[in-house]
């Protein structure tokens, strides 16, 4: 998405967290909706990220663990897959951010797209369960099992959102 340069000011993004997992996932007002705000900065200290860097590179085969590196790599990967027809959220271009904890090079702006999450419309209950799917194709419910709504107390189980169980 290539846009003008606007700049979005926030004096605290606490308001805004969806999501605190090694990034900061924040949803922002923008435009008259929504965007999402990812911070590759603030969850981790200078030498927790370079000690997970030197491991992820030397002992896993992964990319650094350094925040510039993780963006530039999921801004590349997110560009792969559009490339080759995959839908992807689409990356603000152009817009800065000026907020605590959120340096330049240190973030992606997002588009937002209200949808159900995954555990809200996978359906449960006996039979039906996250680790039946994962034993194959086969396993997967068809028909009228997979229109069935899931309940809230077999989501608890495995759907969460920031640490806390999701009802």
């Amino acid at each position: 998405m290539s846009e003008g340069r606007t700049t979005l000011t926030f004096s605290d993004l606490r308001p805004y967290l969806l999501l605190e997992n090694g990034n900061y996932l924040y949803k922002v007002p923008f435009r008259g909706g929504f965007a999402v705000l990812k911070v590759y900065y603030g969850s981790h200290g200078p030498l927790a990220r370079w000690g997970k860097s030197l491991a992820n590179v030397l002992l896993y085969g992964q990319t650094s663990y350094a925040p510039r590196t993780r963006r530039r790599v999921e801004r590349r990967c997110l560009a792969l897959w559009a490339r080759h027809g995959f839908r992807t959220f689409g990356v603000h271009d152009g817009v800065r951010v000026q907020a605590p904890g959120c340096p330049e090079d240190g973030y992606l702006l997002l588009e937002f797209v209200e949808r159900p999450r995954l555990c809200d419309v996978l359906p449960t209950g006996p039979g039906r369960s996250p680790s039946g799917w994962r034993s194959g194709a086969g396993s997967w419910p068809s028909g009228a099992a997979a229109t069935n709504s899931p309940s809230p107390a077999a989501s608890r189980t495995w759907c969460t959102r920031t640490g806390t169980a999701s009802t």
